[in-house]
């Protein structure tokens, strides 16, 4: 499988979307992209990336996580963090940005955070449905804020099988 296009960022306008809003989507592929090794600080945005292949290392303030294929690691708002894939075993990833007043809250319920930033995919995961919509992004077609924010979701669902809990559901039934 191959994609057009080795590194694509497709950013969508502001919008009136303010709970929680996909800012951003891409796609990259290592073995064709020279990763920069540059802390940064995301501010005031996450970042959920999805790991189709490869693996790497993620640093997260004085943290190291490693990251491999079929997995979800996470960029938490205002961290200092950076990311990159391994010499010989270089990973291809789809990510998506998102913000928003509800972003917190929203983040809160999904298991995945600035203290536990990489989770297995559960088997059930579409992995599909996010390499049809990675491969649009490489195709530089139109992408959809819809289809953009039903990936969010998708991944969010992804995230809360994970556990044993059930996530937001089962808070809400709780209260």
């Amino acid at each position: 499988k191959s994609f057009k296009n080795p590194s694509v960022t497709y950013n969508f306008p502001d919008s009136f979307d303010k709970g929680l809003h996909v800012t951003s989507v891409g796609y990259d592929d290592f073995n064709y992209v020279k990763p920069y090794k540059v802390p940064r600080i995301l501010s005031s945005r996450y970042v959920i990336h999805y790991v189709f292949s490869g693996s790497g290392k993620l640093f997260i303030e004085d943290n190291v996580y490693q990251v491999k294929a079929k997995q979800f690691f996470f960029l938490p708002a205002d961290s200092k963090l950076y990311y990159y894939p391994n010499e010989n075993d270089k990973w291809t990833y789809f990510w998506l940005t998102f913000s928003g007043d509800n972003a917190v809250d929203f983040v809160n319920t999904l298991f995945i955070g600035k203290k536990n930033p990489v989770v297995s995919a559960p088997d059930d995961l579409s992995e599909a449905e996010l390499y049809a919509f990675a491969q649009e992004i490489s195709n530089k077609k139109q992408v959809n804020y819809y289809k953009a924010k039903s990936m969010l979701y998708l991944i969010a669902d992804a995230l809360c099988k994970t556990q044993q809990t059930g996530g937001f559901i089962n808070s809400l039934v709780k209260d």
